[in-house]
């Protein structure tokens, strides 16, 4: 579903060097995190980009043993002290063997400074297209949810912890995808505090977004509704999805934008509002 591209993966820092608290130059820097081949995988894609309370960046990825979607995929990680200008050395923050980790999503809980990312499993045996992934919880050929996160400025990771019963719904969704890119914290209205992830489920070319989240600071996570209309009538397929990949971002008045990538419908990014918290949305929109 994702084009390959070249083996370099630069991440434009400006607003990570902002958080942080650095200077900058009136033009954004680039500064180039991973290298794939000289950093030990044949493609590195899908970053996911944080800056944590001590004003540490993290950058997260997926190192890729193939030009692929799914390549046995491992979650791996640098850490910048100086606002993104250098690194330390690469980190293994998760691999599962033959089966792909995928789509590296990170949040910072600003009041512990915990630093969360969530990831898939998807079974070696699979892709995403395949139309044997099954829903629900059990089986060989189900997509899992993980949570990792660290209380040291990334420096440590607990052990992943398997949350997919509490983050996929147990009929309807097949596939399911974090990001990819960054979760929120609301700052603000009657959910301030409220952890965001966003997400898209499956099946292939039928997919919704919806957000998952936590209001106890990172501990329990459920899952919120989908938004609807995101379908629009398909000759071949009978229906086929508008939406996909997503983001999502706090508005001034403590309402929850989703920006997610179009499929189907007009050429556009679509875009939905959620006004409590991304339990639910108003209907897709261009």
């Amino acid at each position: 579903m994702r084009k390959p591209y070249r083996p370099v993966l630069s991440v434009m820092l400006l607003a990570a060097l902002l958080r942080a608290g650095a200077a900058v130059a009136a033009d954004p820097e680039f500064f180039t995190v991973f290298r794939a081949r000289p950093d030990g995988y044949k493609s590195i894609r899908i970053p996911s980009v944080v800056v944590t309370r001590q004003g540490v960046v993290l950058a997260f990825a997926e190192g890729r043993a193939a030009d692929a979607d799914q390549a046995g995929n491992s979650i791996i990680l640098k850490r910048s002290r100086d606002g993104g200008r250098t690194w330390l050395p690469l980190a293994l923050i998760a691999d599962d063997g033959a089966n792909s980790l995928n789509n590296p999503t990170a949040v910072v809980e600003q009041e512990s400074g915990r630093v969360f990312l969530m990831y898939q499993r998807i079974p070696a045996h699979m892709k995403e297209r395949d139309n044997t992934v099954e829903p629900g919880y059990e089986g060989t050929n189900v997509y899992r949810n993980f949570i990792t996160w660290s209380d040291d400025e990334g420096a440590s990771w607990s052990p992943p912890l398997d949350i997919t019963r509490t983050t996929k719904r147990p009929t309807g969704a097949t596939t399911i995808a974090s990001g990819p890119g960054i979760g929120v914290q609301l700052t603000r209205g009657p959910h301030q505090g409220r952890l965001l992830i966003p997400f898209n489920e499956g099946p292939y070319h039928q997919w919704n977004n919806y957000a998952v989240f936590s209001d106890d600071r990172g501990r329990n996570w459920q899952w919120g509704r989908d938004v609807p209309g995101a379908f629009v009538a398909d000759t071949k397929l009978g229906r086929r999805s508008q939406i996909n990949e997503v983001q999502m971002v706090e508005l001034s008045d403590g309402s929850v934008r989703l920006n997610s990538r179009s499929f189907a419908g007009a050429k556009v990014r679509k875009t939905a509002v959620s006004a409590d918290g991304g339990a639910t949305w108003s209907p897709v929109a261009d």
